[in-house]
């Protein structure tokens, strides 16, 4: 895929927001059963699923000035690194660390 290739990345699970967040130090608050706050470094912003939808999206007017840069951006890159991780253990595909910081390496052994 090209360097300039750009794919949509949309929050529909939970437990992996919740664990990409741990890893970019991003805080969840539950406020209701389908109504969570993000926030890291005195920014914040509200995300929500919405009767009827499949996936989490922000809260208009609920976030601070930067929240897309200090929390979408990394939490999105985040859970789409988790789910390819994901994806890859479930096909049989062993996940390890690469060379730089945040590649990943899918290796399959056998036929």
């Amino acid at each position: 895929m090209p360097c300039y290739s750009g794919i949509e990345t949309k929050l529909t699970d939970l437990e992996t927001v919740q664990k990409a967040a741990e890893a970019t130090g991003i805080t969840v608050t539950k406020r209701s059963a389908t109504r969570y706050t993000l926030s890291k470094d005195g920014e914040s912003i509200d995300i929500e699923c919405k009767a009827g939808e499949k996936y989490f999206s922000t809260v208009a007017y609920s976030g601070s000035s930067n929240w897309p840069d200090a929390i979408i951006r990394p939490l999105t890159q985040q859970y789409a690194k988790e789910r390819v991780k994901q994806f890859a253990k479930k096909r049989g595909y062993m996940v390890s660390a690469g060379s730089k910081p945040g590649q990943v390496v899918l290796t399959k052994y056998g036929k």
